[in-house]
Formats: C-alpha cells, sequence, structure tokens
C-alpha cells in the first residue's frame, strides 16, 4: 500500500475535474464516484474508489480543489497504472511541474505519456 500525491509544484497548470474522472471511468468503469455533499468544508471535491474487488487493495483517489493536486491511497500497480493515465492528458506539461511525491526519495517528476513500467520503476519509497 501506498499514500502519494500527484501535485503541480509550479506553474498554471490544473487538472479539470471532468477530464480525471474521465481518464478513471476509461480504465475502470467500475469505479465509484462520491462527490463531497455540498457546504461541506473539504480541501477535496470528492472521492473515486477503484478495484477491491479483485484482491487487491482498492485505490482511493481524491480530486483536490483547485486542480492542484491529486491524493492516492491504494496499491503499487493501480497507483503507477492511474499515474501513466494521467500524463497521457492532452498538454501534460514537460518541464516538470507536476511531480509524485512519496514515490521515491525526491519528488518524481512527471512528463507526458509516460508508460506504466516507467512509473512502477521509479518507486523505491514505496517498497
Amino acid at each position: 500500500m501506498a499514500e502519494v500525491m500527484v501535485a503541480v509544484v509550479d506553474g498554471p497548470y490544473t487538472f479539470d475535474a471532468h477530464t480525471v474522472l474521465g481518464v478513471i471511468r476509461e480504465a475502470w468503469p467500475e469505479a465509484v464516484w462520491t462527490p463531497t455533499p455540498v457546504g461541506m468544508v473539504d480541501p477535496s471535491l470528492g472521492q473515486a474508489v477503484i478495484g477491491g474487488d479483485d484482491g487487491d487493495p482498492p485505490l482511493v483517489v481524491d480530486l483536490l480543489a483547485g486542480g492542484e493536486a491529486i491524493s492516492m491511497d491504494g496499491g503499487v500497480e493501480r497507483i503507477a497504472e492511474l499515474v501513466s493515465r494521467l500524463t497521457a492528458i492532452p498538454d501534460f506539461p514537460d518541464d516538470g511541474s507536476v511531480v509524485l511525491t512519496d514515490w521515491s526519495e525526491d519528488l518524481y517528476p512527471l512528463a507526458p505519456s509516460m508508460s506504466r513500467e516507467t512509473v512502477r520503476m521509479a518507486a523505491t519509497d514505496v517498497e
């Protein structure tokens, strides 16, 4: 199990919640989305839960308000798969401004169209 965050550390890029949910639903149609109730003070727009019925722990994904971060808690393989898919979003920045935290010793800069294998191989703090 790992707890990581994909975060924008510099620059104007933000994650669009509808786009991220589309990426999740395309890969995992069974994912369950629970929006944060209206009026509740919470930095999250809501939470998606992916999998868990196959024996692997579910991946819990929180979309943080403002689009500057996505929190993930779950199995390393599912995290690597989702991060890979997020880097395939059109116009994903190639300047190192989006990073993966708590995945390796240092912040791990993400680049457009990274493979699941490349993301997975960088996991040194979650083993």
